[in-house]
């Protein structure tokens, strides 16, 4: 029998045991096309996490490796790359056997050990714009787990938050969860809500839609969420008191304030800027209140729980404690 005719009994062999065996061993398999000039075979474990894998049988198989072509709608290229780098050096080891089961068992298994696979370009992004070694900031990768571990410092304050990312990423959302931070609880807390509410409107439809605008589709929340983290810790732990222009913590995170009552305890309003406590309040307490108090630094109106008076009523309390000083001040001129 002639090399010709030993490979069409090869590949004809082949054909058949894919078509008898594939569904069976890799029930996440679709056959799109097989036959001796192609196989096409669409493993898809969910709606982002799939490859269509295209064979072709070299003119010396099975002595020679397969010729194989990676194509997917939603896995990044950079992966696709590195998983036909990988196939390339396992296949040597089959030279001379049946290579094609083999192949797509390996296709599979990578997408189920990777599963970070799905969003590899935000992690990119993570690593080459956004983790800066210098500050201290730090990413550590768990495909196991599919989890990303991150760390993100500025000075001497930092946060440390696991990021989980689901199975059905990007239709189901990540979620954060902040492991440590010398950020004030008050802060800890407001950078746990928002990280979730980001996660959230990336996947879920607005309760009323603008109607000019286009169908609603879910975006990847990987990138929104640490983007804000990131930025949180930048900004707050600089970021001065608008009213008194100093540092609103202190630089020694150590030496942060928890009594709420104290002129330096941090209040945080809806505008996202930090006070301290004590300039804060007397803000709040003096005039002009027509429209509520703005924010000095941009303007914006004050909305915060511990100052939820009427412009009146403030009013009307400044002016009695007016009253009282200058009934305090007639007194002390009247006794010297």
């Amino acid at each position: 029998m002639d090399n010709s005719s030993d490979r069409n009994r090869v590949i004809q062999d082949e054909l058949q045991e894919i078509k008898n065996k594939l569904n069976s061993l890799i029930k996440e398999s679709t056959i799109l096309t097989c036959n001796t000039e192609l196989v096409q075979v669409r493993i898809r474990l969910t709606k982002h996490k799939q490859i269509v894998a295209s064979i072709q049988f070299p003119a010396n198989y099975p002595h020679d490796v397969l010729l194989v072509e990676f194509k997917s709608k939603t896995i990044s290229e950079k992966i696709l790359d590195t998983l036909l780098n990988l196939c390339n050096s396992e296949f040597k080891k089959h030279k001379g056997q049946k290579q094609i089961l083999y192949l797509l068992h390996f296709v599979h298994q990578f997408i189920v050990n990777n599963p970070l696979c799905i969003c590899a370009d935000e992690v990119r992004h993570l690593k080459n714009n956004i983790v800066d070694a210098q500050r201290g900031d730090w990413i550590k990768i768990k495909q196991k787990s599919s989890t990303i571990l991150l760390r993100f410092q500025q000075q001497r304050y930092y946060i440390e938050t696991k990021l989980a990312i689901p199975h059905h990423y990007p239709v189901a959302c990540a979620t954060a969860e902040i492991t440590s931070t010398n950020f004030p609880e008050l802060l800890k807390k407001t950078l746990s809500g928002f990280c979730e509410e980001i996660a959230r409107k990336c996947v879920e439809k607005p309760l009323k839609p603008n109607p000019k605008d286009p169908p609603f589709i879910p975006q990847p929340s990987l990138q929104p969420v640490t983007d804000y983290i990131v930025n949180f810790c930048r900004k707050h732990a600089i970021a001065k008191c608008p009213i008194c222009k100093k540092l609103a913590l202190p630089e020694n995170p150590s030496q942060i304030v928890t009594d709420i009552e104290h002129d330096s305890y941090v209040e945080r309003v809806y505008c996202d800027h930090l006070f301290h406590y004590g300039c804060l309040d007397k803000h709040m307490k003096k005039p002009p209140f027509t429209g509520g108090k703005k924010c000095p630094a941009c303007s914006k109106r004050i909305y915060h729980d511990r100052w939820k008076i009427s412009a009146r009523t403030a009013e009307d309390r400044w002016a009695h404690e007016q009253a009282r000083k200058r009934e305090l001040d007639e007194v002390i001129d009247f006794l010297s």
